[in-house]
């Protein structure tokens, strides 16, 4: 199989993996509706409301700030240093995308003590 067979194989086993992926997924919520209904429980009023966690979005942000100055920073080495190109930028990335994952994780920990304290103070007063 030359690359000239690879070029139009793959787009059109992506499409039917696609196609069959959701043909799945729909059966498979059908059943599940379906067997919700057979217990006697409506199946559109336990249905989860889809809201977005604001950590996910502060570690998705942070990392991306930190792989943006990474790319910045190595773009800086490979143009100051003698490194190699790669490793400038590939190095900076990393360390700078982990600087993120770390700063988001140090202010979702912090929060979370805020809010336990206010949990605490909240049962004190309605204890007095």
């Amino acid at each position: 199989m030359g690359p000239d067979v690879a070029v139009f194989m793959v787009p059109i086993v992506s499409v039917i993996g696609i196609i069959t992926m959701i043909i799945f997924i729909r059966y498979y919520m059908n059943v599940e509706r379906m067997a919700l209904i057979q217990k006697g429980i409506d199946p559109f009023t336990n249905k989860p409301k889809g809201q977005l966690n604001p950590s996910v979005t502060l570690r998705i942000a942070l990392l991306l700030i930190g792989t943006g100055v990474g790319i910045l920073l190595g773009n800086f080495l490979d143009e100051i240093t003698p490194l190699v190109s790669q490793a400038a930028y590939f190095s900076m990335i990393l360390i700078f995308g982990g600087a993120g994952l770390l700063t988001s994780y140090a202010f979702e920990l912090r929060m979370a003590k805020r809010e336990e304290a206010e949990a605490k103070k909240e049962i004190k007063y309605e204890n007095i």
